[in-house]
């Protein structure tokens, strides 16, 4: 705690104090004011003094986040095969987050949502947003992914080919075989 004392000698109604001058621009503590005497009278003459005090909060550090993916199972060339589970984590060194939110879009958005489930896509990116009281903004992101849940579709029978004769030929590419996603191989 910092304290920081004003003396009311004037009995002022309102008192107006400017701490900008006495707390540091990069301040992240709590800082106590005690404001004394201040003598309350009510309009047949009865008084009270008594001390005032208030505490101070002033928080420059933008909250953190991380986004993971909890669920889902990769294959060949980083393709996730089943639709993976997006997490995003976040805190604040002052304990005071105000909003947060997962997107995929590159403009902040606080839309309450932490957890989100992929369908199939060629690649999309993730955001994530967290505000504390004090308006500091904290992002992060994801690395790109890709989905495709979607088994390949077969070709019509008889359009396979065997390249020798040895049990372990190579079967060749089938012309009609084909993935809208990740393609064949």
């Amino acid at each position: 705690w910092k304290t920081h004392e004003f003396n009311n000698a004037e009995n002022e109604e309102s008192v107006s104090i400017d701490l900008t001058s006495t707390v540091p621009a990069t301040a992240n503590s709590d800082y106590y004011l005690v404001v004394h005497p201040s003598k309350v009278i009510d309009h047949i003459g009865n008084h009270r003094t008594e001390r005032v005090q208030k505490v101070f909060k002033f928080d420059n550090t933008a909250p953190t986040c991380t986004i993971t993916i909890t669920s889902g199972t990769k294959g060949l060339s980083d393709w996730y095969v089943t639709k993976p589970t997006i997490n995003m984590t976040y805190s604040d060194s002052r304990g005071s987050v105000e909003k947060y939110g997962l997107t995929t879009s590159t403009t902040a958005s606080y839309n309450s949502k932490k957890n989100l489930q992929q369908d199939d896509t060629t690649g999309v990116k993730y955001y994530g947003y967290v505000k504390d009281y004090a308006g500091n903004v904290g992002k992060c992101e994801l690395e790109t992914i890709k989905v495709d849940t979607t088994p390949p579709t077969a070709p019509t029978k008889g359009s396979f080919s065997v390249s020798g004769t040895d049990p372990n030929a190579t079967l060749n590419k089938a012309p009609g075989a084909k993935d809208e996603l990740s393609g064949i191989e």
